[in-house]
């Protein structure tokens, strides 16, 4: 497959990528944007970081409400703060701050990030260099156009995964879904397993579904197999705990789900998306921490490859939403702590009506006229969080194939 590099990720060549990586910009240079803006802090804690990145030194944090002097960004998902009230500035992800309502974060100068914060504060104070045209993630289009962010960036950890996992005897074209009733759903996957999609301009997948189709998880292919570790109401304890399985059939009473499915599927990937309900329990951020790493130090033990997906807003009402950004936060900081490929289906979600959710705010939507048209990617059908979902889930597959699977 012909291969495009956007921006230090490796994507498929039919994906647009939202964020432009400006040409021939020099170190502390930066790309003429319209000044600066002011923007609010959304969760309880924020953490200012010494770089963009999550694996970058934390110099300290803001507090929700807090008002920030928003000065440039670094042209992916980082921008560069300055708090009204204090003097602690640094890089916050752009996930945490409540910009003005239509704001094109793409007119702010693109500051250079390979210095330190006390560099780039000096870089957004610097004059302007030239004109650059880019477009943020709120005013992207979903027909076709995946923000490069969204597919994770799979490094030679992954790999080391991958090679144990064999090692091991697990199956290089199997992979299994882990998570609450978003991952048991048919909607998700399935259709792709039983041929019912259109891949329209993401032809370039089809080797992907191919490679994966190939071997039964149990009596099913990848995409269609019902797996032990994915049950609705479902929360990270609940995947780890011995004995809360369902199916002491085929499980020992002294394991956990997520163990039984990976002795009997033996899968190369897990693709794991957990927290809704944990949100919903009112679980402690750091309590759910605890779990998600448990998750990924098994996953690591049995060689798979632990792909952690970011959750969807809950839009229902029951539950303050900037908890879904403090949880979000937490599996995007494991995932860097580890060195494992993080899924952001939740940065996918957000340019789509209602955020990609259901009328029940909690669930992503989906045609209910039909319930396999969840793996259409062509026109209006990727206004669909389910749609998305499968969509940015292929694209995921294929970055951790290609990239880590050789």
């Amino acid at each position: 497959m012909d291969r495009i590099r956007v921006g230090g990720k490796r994507c498929a060549v039919l994906v647009l990528i939202v964020s432009v990586m400006l040409p021939g910009l020099a170190v502390g240079q930066i790309a003429n944007g319209q000044g600066e803006v002011q923007a609010t802090v959304m969760p309880d804690q924020l953490n200012v970081r010494e770089r963009p990145g999550f694996d970058a030194p934390v110099l300290g944090g803001y507090a929700r409400g807090d008002v920030l002097r928003i000065t440039g960004w670094d042209g992916t998902v980082w921008v560069f703060a300055l708090p009204l009230a204090g003097d602690l500035s640094g890089w916050v992800h752009w996930d945490y701050v409540d910009f003005p309502d239509g704001f094109d974060v793409g007119t702010l100068p693109i500051i250079s990030a390979t210095g330190t914060a006390g560099e780039a504060a000096a870089s957004a104070a610097a004059p302007a260099a030239a004109n650059a045209s880019v477009s943020a993630p709120s005013s992207a289009s979903p027909f076709g156009i995946v923000d490069a962010s969204v597919i994770p960036v799979v490094g030679a950890q992954t790999r080391d995964i991958y090679l144990r996992g064999q090692e091991l005897g697990n199956r290089p074209d199997v992979f299994v879904k882990i998570g609450d009733s978003m991952s048991e759903a048919p909607q998700f996957l399935t259709p792709i397993g039983l041929g019912v999609y259109d891949l329209g301009e993401y032809a370039a997948l089809q080797p992907t579904i191919d490679h994966f189709s190939q071997t039964p998880v149990f009596t099913d292919n990848s995409f269609v197999s019902s797996s032990i570790a994915a049950r609705g109401a479902w929360t990270s304890y609940t995947l780890i705990e011995p004995g809360l399985h369902l199916r002491s059939d085929v499980c020992n009473d002294d394991e956990s789900a997520l163990i039984c499915e990976y002795r009997l599927a033996r899968p190369a990937i897990a693709l794991i998306m957990i927290g809704t309900n944990d949100v919903l329990a009112g679980l402690e951020a750091s309590h759910f921490r605890h779990n998600i790493e448990n998750i990924v130090q098994l996953s690591l033990y049995f060689g798979v490859i632990p792909v952690l997906s970011t959750i969807p807003d809950n839009l229902s009402g029951e539950v303050d939403n900037t908890r879904v950004y403090e949880f979000n936060n937490v599996i995007r900081d494991v995932a860097a702590v580890y060195g494992v490929p993080l899924w952001d289906y939740w940065r996918a979600l957000q340019p789509l009506p209602n955020k990609g959710m259901a009328g029940d705010g909690i669930h992503p939507s989906y045609d209910t006229s039909d319930l396999y048209s969840t793996a259409n990617f062509t026109g209006d059908h990727l206004y669909y969080g389910y749609n998305m979902r499968n969509l940015t889930a292929l694209l995921t597959l294929e970055a951790v194939w290609r990239d880590a699977m050789y």
